[in-house]
C-alpha cells in the first residue's frame, strides 16, 4: 500500500523493499530502511500532532483577539450577509457575473467557523440558486454546472422558503444530449422538479429541447414570476421544444422568448407585467382582453399570421402603464384597437410613413398623461412632428431612433420647433411640450443648430 503525506510530501511505498519482510536475515541495507522509515513514520505523526495544535491556537487567538463581526448578534451578522447576495435573480446576468455572486453563500462559509455555523443556520441565504455553465466546455470566463450533490444540499439549506432558481446555459453550448443519456443538466432539472411546489422565481436561458424535461403535471401554486429564454441547437438528436408545458397558475411576470404561445396555459387575470416575442398579433389582442391587470406589456417580433381579425370593438384596458411593442410593423393594428387611460409610457418601432397619425389617434383616444415616448423610425415629416406635439402635451422625456436619414433632418425639425416660445401673462414659455426635461435623438446625419 502507498502512502502520501500532505504535510511533508513524503511518499510510503512498502512494496520497494527488496529483502522480504517475514525474513530475519535481512541485509544491512534494508534494516537500515526499515529503521529510517519507522522514524519518517514517527515524525509524520509528530507533524500532523503539531498543524492540529496550530489550527486550534490560531481559533483561540482569534476568539481572544475579538473582531466586531463575531460581537454582533447572529440576527444582524445573518442580515450583513443577505445583503451579500444578489437581489435581482430574474435579470442578473449570469454569464457575465463572478464566482463571487453565483456561490455567495458558499463563499461566506467558508471564512471561518463562525461565519460557518451562522451561514448553515439562515435558511434565507440559501433560497436563490444560481446554476450556470455548460457541459464540455473549458472557457474560463464561466463555470461548470454543480454536482447534483451540491444542488441537494443547497435546497435543502433553504429549508422551507420558497425557491428562486435561475438556470442559465450559454448560447454557445453546441453539445447534443441524447434522451436515453442522462446528463447533468436533465439530472439537476429533475432535482428541481421534486421542488417544484416551492417554485416562487424560475428563470430558465438554454437549449428549447430541455423545456420538455420540466415537471409540467401541477399547477406551480407558489410560481409568481416565470423567464424563459431558449434557442435552439440544430441537429438536437431528441427533437426540439418550443412549446412550454408548464402550467403556473399564479404568475405575475412572465417573459417568453423563442417559444410558441399558448394563450390557454396562462391565467392572465393575474398577471402585472408581461415580455414576449416572438407572437402573433391574434395572442395579443387575446392577452388584451384577457390580463386585466397588465401593467407592462411588451410584444416583440408581431406576426399576422393566416387567421387575424381585430376586435370587434376598441379594447379599453385600464391599468397599462408601460406599452412597448418593437421590431414588427403590425404596432399599427393593436393601437389602432385599443385605449390605455393610465399610459406614462410608449415605445415604438416603425417604417411604415402612415402611422404617426394612428399614434396621435390612439393618445387622443386614450385621453392619457403620457410621461415618455421613444419612437424608431424611417419616416418623420414636420406634420408628423406637429401631430405627436399635440398628442403628448404632458412628455417629459422624448427618444427619436432615425433608422434612414430624411430630407429635411430630424433632428433640425426637432430642436427649431423646442426652442420657440410664447408669452403668457407677461412669462415666456415653450410652445411645445412644455415639461419635456430630457431629449436623446439619434439621427446619422449632420446638421447646423444656428439654423
Amino acid at each position: 500500500m502507498s502512502d502520501y503525506c500532505h504535510y511533508c510530501n513524503y511518499f510510503d511505498d512498502e512494496e520497494e523493499y527488496i529483502c522480504d519482510r517475514t525474513n530475519p536475515n535481512v541485509c544491512k541495507p534494508c534494516q537500515k530502511l526499515r529503521e529510517l522509515e519507522t522514524k519518517i513514520r514517527e515524525t509524520r505523526k509528530m507533524l500532523v500532532g503539531l498543524a492540529n495544535e496550530r489550527q486550534k491556537l490560531k481559533e483561540e487567538a482569534n476568539r481572544i483577539h475579538d473582531r466586531i463581526v463575531h460581537r454582533l448578534p447572529f440576527e444582524v451578522v445573518a442580515d450583513i450577509f443577505e445583503m451579500c447576495l444578489p437581489q435581482d435573480v430574474m435579470n442578473i446576468d449570469l454569464h457575465r457575473a463572478n464566482r463571487y455572486t453565483i456561490s455567495a453563500p458558499f463563499i461566506l462559509s467558508a471564512v471561518c467557523k463562525l461565519w460557518r455555523t451562522i451561514t448553515h443556520s439562515t435558511p434565507q441565504l440559501w433560497k436563490n440558486l444560481l446554476l450556470c455553465g455548460g457541459e464540455g466546455t473549458e472557457e474560463k470566463s464561466y463555470f461548470p454546472l454543480p454536482d447534483t450533490n451540491i444542488v441537494e444540499e443547497w435546497i435543502q439549506r433553504a429549508g422551507a422558503y420558497p425557491l428562486s432558481i435561475s438556470l442559465c446555459m450559454r448560447r454557445e453550448e453546441r453539445s447534443i444530449i441524447r434522451a436515453d443519456e442522462p446528463s447533468l443538466t436533465m439530472n439537476i432539472i429533475g432535482i428541481l422538479n421534486r421542488h417544484s411546489d416551492r417554485w416562487s422565481q424560475l428563470k430558465y436561458e438554454g437549449p428549447s429541447y430541455l423545456l420538455s424535461y420540466f415537471r409540467n403535471d401541477e399547477d406551480l401554486p407558489q410560481l409568481r414570476q416565470l423567464r424563459i429564454d431558449a434557442f435552439h441547437i440544430y441537429g438536437s438528436l431528441d427533437g426540439d421544444q418550443r412549446t412550454l408545458k408548464l402550467r403556473p397558475s399564479q404568475l405575475n411576470a412572465l417573459t417568453l422568448r423563442s417559444l410558441v404561445l399558448d394563450v390557454g396555459a396562462f391565467n392572465w387575470q393575474e398577471l402585472e407585467k408581461l415580455d414576449i416575442g416572438p407572437t402573433l398579433l391574434s395572442h395579443c389582442f387575446a392577452i388584451l382582453q384577457k390580463g386585466s391587470q397588465l401593467i407592462r406589456c411588451i410584444f416583440r417580433y408581431l406576426s399576422k399570421g393566416e387567421f387575424c381579425f381585430p376586435p370587434p370593438q376598441i379594447i379599453f384596458h385600464q391599468k397599462i402603464q408601460h406599452l412597448e411593442i418593437t421590431e414588427s410593423p403590425w404596432y399599427k393594428d393593436i393601437i389602432e384597437n385599443l385605449a390605455c387611460p393610465s399610459l406614462k409610457k410608449l415605445v415604438l418601432s416603425s417604417n411604415r410613413p402612415d402611422t404617426m397619425q394612428v399614434i396621435a389617434d390612439f393618445l387622443m383616444r386614450s385621453d392619457c398623461a403620457l410621461e415618455s415616448f421613444s419612437l424608431e423610425t424611417e419616416h418623420m415629416s414636420e406634420s408628423d412632428i406637429f401631430l405627436l406635439y399635440q398628442a403628448m402635451p404632458t412628455l417629459q422625456h422624448l427618444c427619436i431612433y432615425a433608422s434612414r436619414a430624411s430630407s429635411p433632418p430630424i433632428g433640425r425639425i426637432l430642436f427649431s420647433s423646442l426652442a420657440e416660445f410664447s408669452i403668457t401673462n407677461g412669462k415666456r414659455e415653450p410652445l411645445y411640450l412644455p415639461f419635456l426635461n430630457s431629449l436623446k435623438l439619434d439621427e446619422d446625419i449632420q446638421f447646423d443648430l444656428s439654423h
